[in-house]
Formats: C-alpha cells, sequence, structure tokens
C-alpha cells in the first residue's frame, strides 16, 4: 500500500525520499488505545503520530487497508514538508491530501459535493476546519479538502503543493497564501 501510494504523495508535496514510517496494527481495541494514548477505536481506524514516524491502524480487509495506511502515512509526510517550509498547515490539508493520496474521493463525495453547491451550501474556507468535529458537517469537509487539494495539485503538477506550502510557511496565513 505504501509503494503505491508514496509516488502520487510525493509528487504533490515535492519530496524525494522519505525515512523510516513504523506502522503497528493492532489486534484489540485496548491494544488500539493504549499505542494511541486513548483514542476511541469505534471512532477512529487508524491514527498518525508524525513527531514519532508512527501510525497505528486497526485491521482492516481489502482495498480500505490500503486506503488507510495511505492516509496516515500522509499525514507523517506532510509533517516532513512542513518542517522544511515552516507552514503551519491547517486541519483540511491534512485531510485533503490524506484523501487525495490514497485515491479516496467516491462517487457519495461527488453527490455530496454537487448537492453543497447547488443548495449553496458549501462550507466557507475559515469553518473548514471546525466542520472536522461535527458529525453533520465532517463528510462534506472532507469531500471538499479534498476538492481544494487536487485543485491546488493541479496548478502545477511538477511542483504539487510546494509552492502553496511554501508561501503559507512565509506568510503564515492560508487566504494569503492561497
Amino acid at each position: 500500500a505504501i509503494e503505491a501510494g508514496l509516488p502520487r504523495l510525493q509528487r504533490a508535496l515535492g519530496l524525494q525520499s522519505s525515512g523510516r514510517i513504523d506502522l503497528y496494527l493492532v489486534r484489540t481495541a485496548a491494544e488500539f488505545r493504549q499505542l494511541t494514548g486513548g483514542a476511541n477505536p469505534n471512532e477512529v481506524l487508524g491514527e498518525a503520530f508524525p513527531e514519532r514516524r508512527k501510525i497505528v491502524l486497526q485491521p482492516l480487509q481489502g482495498p480500505d487497508l490500503r486506503q488507510l495506511v495511505v492516509h496516515e502515512m500522509t499525514h507523517v509526510l506532510l509533517a516532513d514538508k512542513v518542517a522544511e517550509t515552516g507552514a503551519e498547515p491547517p486541519r483540511w490539508l491534512h485531510e485533503g491530501l490524506a484523501k487525495y493520496a490514497s485515491e479516496d474521493f467516491s462517487l457519495i463525495d461527488r453527490e455530496l459535493l454537487t448537492e453543497a453547491v447547488n443548495d449553496g451550501q458549501l462550507l466557507p474556507l475559515a469553518d473548514l476546519d471546525a466542520a472536522f468535529r461535527s458529525p453533520e458537517k465532517v463528510s462534506l469537509a472532507y469531500a471538499e479538502s479534498y476538492s481544494l487539494v487536487d485543485f491546488l495539485a493541479g496548478l502545477d503538477p511538477a511542483a504539487g503543493l510546494s509552492p502553496f506550502l511554501r508561501q503559507l510557511g512565509e506568510v503564515g496565513d492560508v487566504s494569503r497564501a492561497l
């Protein structure tokens, strides 16, 4: 899963290589809570700890596991990139890039975005991070974040998100960096 997802992620971030990332696949809910410091395994399937270059996952089968591995790996590699630029990435960037790297944009996501556009219910950029804490808005927040990351990565495919992250590190403000 990592080998499949890494090239897309490296292009998006402009990374050349990455160091070791420890991956733990737990057997029980208790083990998951122990390794994550108390994360609820009923709500969280995986958690990344970029500062320790560690990922903890619950066991899943099939394509969902591959997407989850790449999703969590993204958080670690984004931390590597922002260490270079000094940027403080917003949550929408973390989650949108994780969906982008794991190619986790579904028909349901597309329908959610279409409905939000048609109903005038898109989340403003300033409210996007907070929407990840709202059960009613979290799915739309993920879909919008993916869409924005996909757009930014497509502006300069050779550089990926590097220009945005560099600008974010320089000005310290998402709106100005955009």
